[in-house]
């Protein structure tokens, strides 16, 4: 079965975003801390940014619940289709 973000998702520990990596430093599956060695990879939700061990098979929850295991959010960001109307609500 194909996995549910794809292996473009993942990356070195050491490529996420610092301030990431300041606010996440357990895995959210396994509540290891991230070993910052260079080789351990991890996979990244693409619209949060939230990220979590590779190695914890987290395939299961994304494809039952199509959304980011820390803050539930969307696993893709939205694509708005180029000419469609886009509205801004400023309050």
């Amino acid at each position: 079965m194909e996995r549910a973000l794809g292996d473009a998702t993942l990356v070195p520990y050491a490529q996420t975003a610092s301030e990431a990596r300041a606010r996440q430093r357990c895995c959210v599956f396994c509540q290891s801390e991230y070993a910052k060695a260079p080789d351990e990879l991890v996979r990244v939700v693409p619209a949060c940014g939230h990220f979590f061990h590779a190695a914890c098979d987290a395939d299961r929850w994304i494809r039952t619940r199509r959304t980011c295991p820390l803050c539930r959010g969307a696993l893709w960001p939205r694509v708005v289709p180029i000419g469609a109307a886009v509205v801004v609500a400023v309050p």
